[in-house]
């Protein structure tokens, strides 16, 4: 005999005795209209029966068998028990607990001494577990419960048990008296495909009329459909009226949508359906206007197990079509509780839930179907706005996104609720209602699935959703008021009144107008200080919401002490102002269909990016560009340095109800300042050249020629003596050249002494110019005047008229000085940056002015060659000039008001060298401001100290995947060999250690094959019995040599290499028995930098084929959808060394790979464009093992 199991776990059924009249009669509902009651007189009642399997067990073998039998046939008397009660946290709430299995059939006896109840479960005891209760009132009593499988009981009340007694469920679906009613089975109408599946091709329908599937379908549609929907009225509304499916066309599109996807999975054993997945055709989302979104329909994998077991225990139709549920006739006997029966439905598997096993049953238990309770009432239903969709053209309505979110009842095994129905009932502007339900192929809508609460989220487990994804809001008015409805179905078809909610939309206000530049300038009159303006602003607007009639632009101008003057006055004025305290009309820009007219001034179309102007308006760009051009203004520069203007704009739509949009919140400012020059009068002293080599500045002084001269005598004197000879102190070293020169002047025009004079030639010069050299260190302004001689040896008269100086009579000079800076302090040291992303090591480099000349830059020098360290100008050229504009580095400056200069104080930041386990070595200089108001010329400090830092490459030592050869000769060795740049002699900051062990796999005891542990320096060059490297290229490459006992024999390999950091990169390698192939393996999964989506991963699989096969990248991710959609899954499948370097700039696909060119071991990016819930990776190896992983949610 067939073993039979009795495990809810495993098989469940739904039972329920249903009258469809007493339904309508006791649950109150009206509306119903004449079909209705047509529908309902042709009823008749019967016991419904809805069931399903797990994804544990799979579809059985064949088709299923319903069988009845009167409650007490052949069952066994309850067996007494031996049994526990324990009180239950509080009061009279205890806990029945017996000695022994699950009972399908459990019989109480005991005294009430007040009213209670006993409640039955299937599991801990728990609110979804319950399957059984029964009141009791005070006094004697024995209670009869039944269930698939009782585990334990809960009363209620103050109670004294006699007896505990039952029947256990294992025995309870043994074949005592049971009869064979009906067999359902799925609804096959292609023989040939589904004649090598199973028995699903036996006859099926009632006992008494067994036939061909499709009309047992038929049958159980016509029996078991409810033949009434959901209530006409919520709430005195009309709603769109239920349909129920055709039939045929039902099975049709059953079939069409799930037994053709089904066939192959049911080939395999049972407990695999489940966990097999096919790809489909997604098509593109569709909204409702009947737009479909650009580009091809994607692909995904489903489950058509879970699809088929979704549907059955959702939809009542499609429980009933798909062969998970029937309708059996009741009589009045039991209708009317004067007997009781009992149901079982069998599924036969026929070599086992595995596939390769005994034959076996699994039984599911309805004990005494009951009525069942009403659908519960939606309670405590709201909406609330998840967001805002533009129109789908210019002018049309907003769309908003409605959430309809109620109260989730607390999950419970007396009832279910299995699927509900919304509804949208448009309000004011009146519309037709509409269904947020997909419609049937074969009539009617679609119940959206009651989705199982979340266990990680208890606030999201206590609400159910729907969804309105495009309420339209239209235009005029601009809201909308809507009442949504939501309804909820039980299993076998019974609709709870429907709940309803409402609520009022507004269509979101217009949009600034944006202001992308403004500028107001103003230009010098050709006398005065009333200078005329003019305004350009540039405007822009996106026409894709709503087309605009007119822009309106005010402002106020204000007089502004500094540029960056805030308006006094921030109120939105009348109109736009034209001078300081006056006033002016707005500037109005209205708009003829696309082309624009300013009401002063001038208005022009401009490219999107600013760059240019167009002949008129671009109505391809969404976003549109104008530039206002608004001349008039009038700023009195005497009164203020700055003239402000302070503008507002808004925008007014075109359509009804011509709304204006909003002012800017804050004014938009501009500023314009004084154009007009001030009056200079500067002097000029000259400069002599730089000292040579004996330190001598020279400067050759130029006269006119004197009629008649026959030479010329040169007389020198410096501003210290005329000073002193009039008796006044000289200024301080922050005098500028032009302040002491008006100063030496006016003194000498004053006082034109030849006192302080000296000859400078020994002999008459007889030319008109001659070449002084000026004292060592001088820092005075020298004075130089010619006297012409004549022939009879008499000199010219010393000049005392005031314009000496400007008719050259006396010559000025004075001595540059070279600004020669200290040599910077210069500090570096190695850092970690967690800024960055990811976070790195980098140079920190801190350079500080010491006292001296004032510095505007620093050049900073580097080089990894010592012998180049001696001098700057060996190191080659500056890797770095940083000044105070230099963005990269943080600078301190200060500004020095006496000689008007910011100087750098000190600067802060990072030098990037590649990575090197080599020194580099830094130097830096400094370079001094100019003072040329003071004679001071720009010079270069001295190298600073010499000092260096070592950065070692970023992240762990490079270590190569190790790859597995057979090196020839003995059949049991295998050669191990793998690459690394790590330097080999040690560095700066130590040597790198390398660590290889071989050890015979699954055999933790046994001795390894190779432990070897050795600085790289130490690893011998050549051959060596077990390490050694070959040679000592850009990667040296290593080997060692592993011999097994056995061929057969499975070797776990683990490579380590640890820098002097103590960063280490490990490689392993497992070798299976027989010859060595590199296994495929996943690692180091890390999440993509944002705003990718997405990951990388690294694998130490062969780029290059073996010759037995390229390595594959298979890919599956299932991204989120919509609530009213299943979730969908995309692939990827690829050749690793198929796989591009680069990502697509503009993704086309949902899953886009990229292997990361120069990774060792390989490294590739994964994109993925969108939410997924889940993700799975494989590299599969040519001879079909495969590594996996598998992660959860990916943003």
């Amino acid at each position: 005999m067939v073993q039979r199991i009795v495990n809810p776990k495993l098989f469940a059924v739904e039972a329920a005795l249903i009258d469809w009249t007493r339904v309508v009669r006791r649950s109150g509902l009206d509306g119903f209209t004449d079909a209705d009651y047509e529908a309902l007189r042709r009823s008749r009642p019967r016991v419904h029966l809805r069931w399903a399997v797990s994804g544990r067990a799979g579809f059985p073998t064949g088709p299923f068998t319903v069988w009845r039998r009167k409650a007490g046939d052949g069952e066994q008397q309850p067996e007494i028990m031996d049994y526990q009660l324990d009180r239950y946290l509080y009061g009279n709430l205890l806990i029945l607990k017996w000695y022994g299995p699950p009972m399908a059939v459990l019989r109480i006896k005991g005294e009430m001494t007040s009213e209670g109840v006993i409640y039955a479960f299937s599991g801990v005891p728990s609110p979804q577990n319950v399957v059984a209760t029964v009141s009791l009132q005070p006094g004697t009593f024995t209670a009869e419960l039944r269930g698939p499988m009782l585990t334990t009981a809960m009363i209620y009340g103050s109670v004294d048990l006699s007896e505990v007694a039952g029947i256990p469920a294992e025995q309870y679906g043994e074949p005592n008296e049971w009869t064979e009613q009906e067999v359902v089975g799925l609804p096959i109408d292609d023989f040939g495909v589904w004649s090598t599946i199973g028995s699903h091709t036996d006859k099926q329908g009632l006992m008494a009329d067994l036939g061909d599937p499709i009309p047992a379908a038929l049958a159980r549609l016509d029996r078991g459909a409810p033949p009434i929907g959901w209530p006409h009225y919520a709430n005195g509304i009309a709603v769109p009226a239920w349909e129920r499916p055709d039939p045929g066309l039902l099975i049709e599109e059953a079939q069409r949508e799930l037994l053709s996807r089904l066939a192959d999975i049911l080939r395999l054993p049972p407990e695999q359906q489940a966990g097999t997945r096919i790809e489909v055709t997604v098509p593109r989302p569709v909204n409702s206007a009947g737009q479909r979104m650009s580009g091809p329909d994607s692909t995904g994998l489903v489950s058509p197990f879970a699809l088929a077991m979704s549907a059955a225990s959702i939809d009542p139709f499609f429980s009933l079509a798909l062969g998970m549920g029937t309708a059996l006739d009741a009589g009045e006997d039991q209708l009317y509780r004067k007997q009781i029966y009992d149901y079982m439905i069998t599924a036969p598997y026929a070599q086992g839930l595995d596939g390769n096993s005994e034959p076996i049953e699994l039984a599911a238990l309805a004990l005494d179907p009951q009525p069942p309770p009403m659908p519960p009432v939606p309670a405590a239903l709201d909406t609330d706005i998840a967001g805002m969709q533009r129109p789908y053209a210019t002018d049309e309505a907003w769309r908003a996104s409605v959430i309809a979110s109620w109260s989730r009842l607390p999950a419970t095994g007396l009832f279910r609720v299995a699927s509900f129905a919304a509804a949208r009932l448009p309000q004011a502007p009146a519309g037709q209602p509409l269904l947020l339900l997909e419609q049937r192929d074969s009539g009617g809508h679609r119940p959206i699935g009651g989705d199982a609460p979340p266990q990680d989220d208890q606030q999201a487990a206590e609400w159910a959703h729907a969804s309105d994804g495009d309420l339209p809001i239209p235009p005029n008015p601009g809201t909308a008021q809507t009442i949504y409805a939501v309804s909820t179905q039980n299993i076998f078809g019974m609709w709870s009144p429907w709940s309803t909610a409402e609520r009022v939309d507004t269509q979101p206000g217009l949009d600034h107008v944006g202001v992308l530049a403004a500028t107001f300038r103003a230009t010098a009159p050709p006398s005065g200080k009333i200078c005329p303006g003019v305004l350009e602003i540039d405007l822009s607007w996106d026409w894709r919401v709503r087309s605009v009639s007119s822009f309106t632009l005010v402002g106020r101008l204000f007089a502004a002490p500094l540029r960056n003057s805030p308006a006094p006055d921030t109120s939105v004025p009348g109109g736009l102002a034209r001078n300081l305290g006056g006033g002016g009309a707005a500037i109005s820009v209205s708009f003829n269909g696309n082309a624009a007219n300013i009401s002063e001034g001038q208005i022009r179309p401009m490219k999107a990016d600013g760059s240019e102007f167009l002949p008129g308006p671009d109505t391809a760009q969404a976003v549109r560009r104008y530039r206002l051009t608004i001349p008039g203004f009038s700023v009195d520069f005497g009164a203020t340095s700055h003239a402000g203007l302070a503008l507002w704009i808004r925008a007014r739509e075109r359509i009804a109800p011509h709304r204006y949009g909003p002012w800017q919140a804050n004014p938009i400012l501009t500023y314009a300042s004084d154009p007009v020059p001030p009056p200079i009068e500067r002097v000029v002293v000259p400069l002599s050249s730089l000292p040579d080599a004996a330190g001598f500045c020279h400067h050759r002084v130029a006269w006119k020629p004197a009629q008649g001269a026959i030479g010329y005598n040169l007389y020198a004197s410096d501003e210290s003596a005329i000073l002193d000879e009039n008796g006044m102190a000289e200024l301080g070293p922050s005098a500028t050249l032009e302040q002491r020169m008006i100063r030496l002047r006016n003194a000498f025009i004053a006082n034109p002494s030849r006192r302080t004079f000296t000859k400078v030639n020994d002999r008459i010069a007889e030319g008109t110019s001659l070449d002084v050299k000026l004292p060592r260190g001088s820092t005075a302004i020298h004075l130089h005047v010619a006297l012409p001689i004549s022939a009879g040896g008499v000199e010219g008269v010393w000049p005392v008229h005031d314009t000496m100086f400007e008719d050259n009579t006396v010559d000025c000079v004075a001595a540059p000085r070279l600004l020669t800076p200290t040599a910077p302090t210069l500090e570096v040291r190695r850092v970690l940056d967690t800024t960055a992303v990811p976070q790195r090591e980098r140079i920190r480099v801190e350079l500080r002015s010491n006292p001296g000349p004032r510095v505007q830059r620093y050049e900073l020098f580097r080089t990894r060659v010592e012998e180049a360290t001696h001098d700057v100008d060996t190191m080659g050229p500056p890797v770095a000039v940083i000044d105070g504009a230099t963005a990269s580095f943080q600078h301190e400056t200060v500004y020095d008001e006496h000689f008007e200069v910011e100087h750098l104080v000190s600067a802060n930041g990072h030098d990037d060298p590649e990575g090197s386990w080599k020194r580099v070595w830094y130097r830096a200089v400094a370079w001094s401001h100019p003072d040329l108001y003071r004679g001071g010329l720009v010079d270069r400090s001295p190298g600073s100290h010499l000092v260096s830092a070592v950065l070692p490459p970023n992240g762990p030592p490079d270590l190569s995947v190790i790859t597995a050869t057979w090196p020839g000769g003995d059949p049991n060795a295998i050669r191990l060999n793998w690459t690394s740049t790590a330097p080999i002699a040690p560095t700066p900051l130590g040597s790198h250690r390398l660590v290889v062990s071989a050890q015979k796999r699954n055999a933790p005891g046994e001795k390894a094959l190779l432990a070897f542990a050795s600085t790289l320096d130490k690893v011998a060059y050549g051959s060596d019995p077990q390490v050694w490297r070959t040679d000592e290229g850009g990667a040296a490459s290593y080997h060692a040599t592993v011999r097994r006992a056995a061929l057969a024999d499975a070797l776990a390999v683990t490579i380590r290499l640890t820098d002097p950091l103590g960063r280490l990169t490990e490689r392993f390698l497992d070798i299976e028995g027989g010859s060595a192939l590199v296994r495929p393996d996943i690692f180091d999964v890390q999440p993509a930098r944002p705003p990718i989506v997405g990951l990388t991963f690294r694998t130490s699989a062969p780029l290059t084929p073996p010759p037995q096969g390229a390595y594959r990248l298979a890919i599956s991710a299932t991204f989120q959808s919509s609530i009213l959609r299943p979730l969908s899954t995309r692939t990827y499948s690829s050749d690793l060394h198929s796989i591009p370097t680069q990502l697509p700039i503009n993704p086309r696909n949902p899953i886009e790979v990229a292997r990361i060119a120069g990774s060792k071991p390989l490294q590739f990016a994964v994109r993925l464009q969108g939410t997924v819930r889940s993700l799975q990776l494989r590299i599969i190896a040519p001879d079909g093992r495969y590594a996996e992983y598998t992660g959860g949610a990916v943003r």
